[in-house]
């Protein structure tokens, strides 16, 4: 039924809307943000080449915990460079795991180790399907 301000977001009942795919994506979503401490997640647009802002509002954008882990959404309608992100001010003493989260599977696409090169950057590898993605850079000891 409608909500209180009158509307409605459809006929669907939410016993049945619960059982769609994109509620079970949000639940992909909050299982990997559980991973981490993602209530001291911080908006950092500086660690993306060509992140998301006024003028640009489907792209990239980044957030995460410096030194600990960066958590990049990619929009498919972002124009990324088929996949292949710049990403910036790496710190020149930490390593990073790197993959491609799905959003939609839940599967992770591993990237191999992300170490700043002598510009503090780092170039991550392409992705197989043309889809919203999730880049997540966790620190690692190796």
């Amino acid at each position: 039924g409608p909500s209180p301000h009158g509307a409605s977001w459809g006929s669907t009942p939410w016993n049945e809307a619960c059982r769609l795919p994109g509620s079970h994506q949000v639940g992909l979503g909050k299982k990997l943000l559980e991973r981490f401490r993602w209530w001291e997640f911080e908006p950092h647009p500086e660690w993306v080449e060509k992140h998301a802002d006024a003028e640009r509002p489907v792209a990239p954008f980044a957030a995460g915990v410096q030194g600990e882990v960066r958590v990049i959404f990619i929009p498919f309608l972002g124009g990324f460079g088929w996949g292949q992100l710049l990403i910036r001010y790496l710190e020149p003493d930490v390593t990073y795991r790197a993959y491609y989260f799905d959003p939609i599977t839940g599967e992770e696409h591993d990237q191999g180790l992300a170490r700043a090169d002598e510009n503090g950057c780092w170039r991550s590898g392409k992705f197989t399907k043309f889809q919203d993605w999730v880049l997540v850079l966790e620190r690692t000891e190796v």
